[in-house]
This record gives C-alpha cells, structure tokens and sequence, in this order.
C-alpha cells in the first residue's frame, strides 16, 4: 500500500489566540495518511478492522416512492473514522480548502464535492442523516455535531479516491460550523477507508457439518478450496478441506454429487465458465487420486458467474462469489 502521508498546508496566517485549551480524547490519534488543521482536538474516534461504507457521491433527492436517495459507492477494508473540533476562529470553508489542496496534492481523485445547499435541500439535515446516521450507521454524538449547524451554507463535502496496487483509499471529509452554547466551533468528520481482504477461514467447515447442509438444501458452499491466481491448479493450503470432502464421501458410501465452479464476473463471461469447469475438474480429479472417491460419484461442471450470492461491485462480494458448492446428484 502506498505509504503517502499527506502533508498539511494552510493558506492562511494561524491565529495565535486559542480560546481554551483542549486535549485529544483518551486512545485517539491522527491517521499517518493525513494530519489535523492546526488548533485542532479529536472529540470522536473509532476503528473498524474490517467492515463496510459507503461513499457519498451526490445531493440528497427523492425517488419515485419519495424516498431520501443519495447516490454512493460501496466499499470495503480498514475504517477509520475521526471527528476534529476547532476551538479558534476560522471559517469551515478555509479548513475545507486547507484539506481539498492536501489531499490533491497526495494525487488523490476527486469523486464528488459539495457546498452548503447540497448539504441541507430536501429537508433540513435529511442530508447528513441519510449519509452519516442511515448509510454508514455512525453514533447519535457524531451525527448531532454534523446535524446541528450555525451556518449551512458554509458547509463542505469531499469525497476522493487514490488507486494503490493493493486496491483503493478512499476518504470523505464533511466540515461543519456548528454552535456550541454561545460560540460557534468547526466541526470536521475525516473517514479513511483502506483496502484490507476480510479474515476468512475463521469457520470451519467439517463432514458433519457439509452432510447436514447437503440433507436440509441439496448443496453445500465451500470456500477453503482455494487456488492460484487466474489458473486450476489447487493450492495446498486447500487439503484440509479437501480432507473433509473425502471424509464426508467415504462416511456416506451412497451420495453422489456434482462438483461446481463458480466465479466473480471480472473476465468474459465464456473464459470464466472454462476456468470454473476447470476448477471443479481439479477438485474431482483431487478426490479421486489423494482421497481414494471413486470418479463414477463426482460429476466436474461450472456456471462461472452465472449464479452470484453477492454483488460483484466489491472485493468482499467477488470473494464470496468465488466458491467451489458440492450439489447432490
């Protein structure tokens, strides 16, 4: 993953009057991709691991039925979401121009930006609620700090994306002059989504566990079958479910069953129905020449991407679409 840290630049003079001191709240910290405008303090912090966002990238409108629509890119990887407070004087729009120029310069693209009408039409806060609180399911104490402005029409959106041979970064940035008591204070909520697989292999999947499958729906999904990239050939890794396979046959002597390929959609669709009847070919000639199965019980075939359990607009989905199922004969 690149290892670009983007620099922070101010265009402006930094007041030297702070209006009180302010610390960072317990555990947080700047993301080493991009630094605080100076002054600032984190009033929010949280990590995901692994877990899902979804990247505003239009005004908030109604569709047909009068339902709040906003238009996004769903995304997946490492989450981190950090809301800065801006207890000196400055405009939300400065402080947005400051981040809009690093984030530029660190060669990120940029999907979508918008400024204070966009931010409030159709309704009041129904923009800030559909995105932050209805899509991406943040906290009551983040939205309230975005939700609640003294100014909406200083109010800023960035959405941006820089491709890295690991996959994309993407960050969101909204900036928000909001009222606290008497004073007025700079809101910024930054959420940085960096590509990282989710952690499989976590359950196992055992004979047992396969044939029950197998008695209640006809079929089985396996996915610890795993194999080199772009090819057939079964990687090692894959024997202890291979093992299973071969145990779950030799434990019921009488079920029969179709080995099937499946792939994500990326490709032809004719050179992915080969590659997966290749790989179920891989599977059954497996079974039959480490595991003892007779080849009269295993029938290889592949529908490549023909039949999806997720969207294919996504890493996590592609993944769970690339799959191995066992179907009863």
């Amino acid at each position: 993953m690149a290892k670009q840290i983007i620099l922070f630049s101010c265009l402006f003079q930094i007041f030297l009057g702070l209006l009180f001191a302010q610390e960072d709240i317990p555990g947080s910290k700047d993301h080493p991709f991009i630094t605080r405008y100076p002054d600032s303090y984190i009033t929010h912090y949280d990590v995901a691991s692994f877990g899902e966002y979804y990247v505003a990238t239009s005004a908030l409108t109604r569709d047909a039925s009068y339902k709040k629509v906003v238009k996004n890119i769903p995304v997946s990887g490492k989450i981190t979401r950090i809301q800065y407070m801006l207890s000196r004087e400055a405009s939300a729009v400065e402080v947005y121009h400051n981040y809009k120029q690093a984030i530029e310069k660190a060669g990120f693209e940029i999907l979508y930006t918008a400024a204070g009408p966009d931010l409030s039409a159709a309704g009041g806060n129904y923009w800030v609620g559909e995105t932050y609180t209805v899509m991406n399911k943040s906290s009551r104490e983040l939205t309230n700090r975005l939700g609640s402005t003294a100014d909406a029409a200083e109010r800023r959106y960035i959405a941006a994306r820089l491709s890295d041979e690991q996959g994309d970064i993407f960050i969101t940035l909204l900036v928000n002059p909001a009222r606290v008591k008497k004073d007025v204070f700079i809101i910024t909520q930054l959420d940085i989504i960096e590509p990282k697989p989710m952690q499989t292999g976590l359950v196992k999947v055992d004979a047992e566990t396969m044939y029950k499958s197998l008695r209640a729906k006809g079929k089985v999904a396996i996915y610890g079958i795993l194999f080199e990239f772009d090819k057939a050939e079964i990687k090692s890794e894959s024997e202890p479910v291979l093992s299973e396979i071969g145990k779950l046959l030799k434990t019921n002597a009488t079920l029969n069953l179709y080995v099937v390929g499946h792939t994500d959609m990326k490709g032809t669709l004719a050179y992915n129905i080969e590659l997966s009847k290749a790989r179920a070919n891989s599977v059954v000639q497996y079974l039959t020449t480490r595991h003892g199965v007779a080849a009269t019980r295993l029938t290889a075939d592949g529908v490549g991407p023909l039949a999806p359990v997720a969207t294919n607009e996504t890493e996590e989905g592609r993944e769970k679409n690339r799959r191995v199922e066992l179907v009863v004969k």
